[in-house]
């Protein structure tokens, strides 16, 4: 069997509604021996495994603990056998809209050493909006919200098997991993919308002020600056804790992407799911 030109790496944990539906807006576009989808199931129970008999068209299942999700990426990316990854993992949808058999043709002409990504779908409750990449990724947009969604880049394989993802960071290692691979590789937008995702998960929401800071701290390594430098952004995350409490996390993101320029995508879309 020849390479494939994509390997989907899917983590799952005790969430096979989730990972079901992760699965269902796949098959549709999955191409044998170019699409290549992997599962990575760290649940301590069958929950995510009695899903995956309902889907024999996957490649490859791996049942086992793990040390997290960056943990469980990381061994997708040792079990992969794409010239591609793309991580789009249990909750999170390929977009109805992306046309991969046009994705697939790029990426299998493309130089190993280019990263491809696209446009995303940021969705909170039942409403959708558009997250536009930038044409050209620069570093300021890492720090200003405005880079390209984790679940819409597509990784040269090589590079990330050079440059797996930091384990020592629990919430922030797929922005470390971003922010290194557009500062080492020459990127291309695709002009496609590539993924659907649900704002509002472990990375986004706090229990407790002194999560608000251990996330800061966390995304300031990731972003390898000094306290001082990113304190701003932690004046910032401590109002919008508060706003959370207050108005709700799903009335909050509604207004702050609005407030944002994101542009609401609610026909079609949301039919899909």
């Amino acid at each position: 069997m020849t390479q494939p030109t994509l390997s989907i790496i899917t983590i799952c944990f005790e969430n096979p509604e989730e990972l079901d539906k992760t699965l269902q807006s796949v098959y549709p576009k999955y191409q044998k021996s170019y699409l290549e989808q992997i599962i990575i199931d760290g649940s301590r129970d069958r929950s995510c495994q009695t899903v995956l008999t309902h889907h024999p068209w996957i490649d490859l299942a791996v049942h086992e603990e793990d040390n997290g999700r960056y943990d469980a990426m990381n061994k997708g990316i040792i079990k992969a056998s794409g010239k591609y990854l793309l991580f789009l993992n249990s909750g999170d949808y390929l977009s109805p809209e992306c046309d991969i058999a046009q994705i697939l043709k790029r990426l299998y002409t493309a130089e190993s050493d280019l990263l491809f990504y696209g446009d995303a779908i940021k969705r909170v409750d039942q409403k959708y909006f558009t997250h536009q990449a930038p044409r050209s990724v620069k570093q300021s947009h890492f720090w200003k919200g405005k880079a390209p969604s984790h679940q819409a880049v597509f990784f040269p394989s090589r590079y990330c098997k050079k440059n797996p993802y930091d384990t020592s960071l629990s919430i922030s290692a797929d922005t470390k991993l971003m922010i290194h691979a557009f500062n080492s590789l020459r990127s291309e937008h695709l002009k496609e919308e590539i993924a659907i995702f649900s704002i509002g998960g472990v990375s986004n929401t706090w229990n407790s002020l002194s999560e608000v800071v251990y996330h800061w701290q966390q995304k300031r390594k990731a972003r390898g600056t000094s306290a001082i430098r990113y304190a701003p952004n932690l004046t910032k995350s401590v109002i919008k804790y508060y706003l959370m409490r207050i108005i709700g996390t799903e009335r909050y993101y509604s207004m702050s992407l609005r407030f944002r320029s994101y542009q609401p995508k609610n026909e079609g879309t949301s039919k899909t799911q």
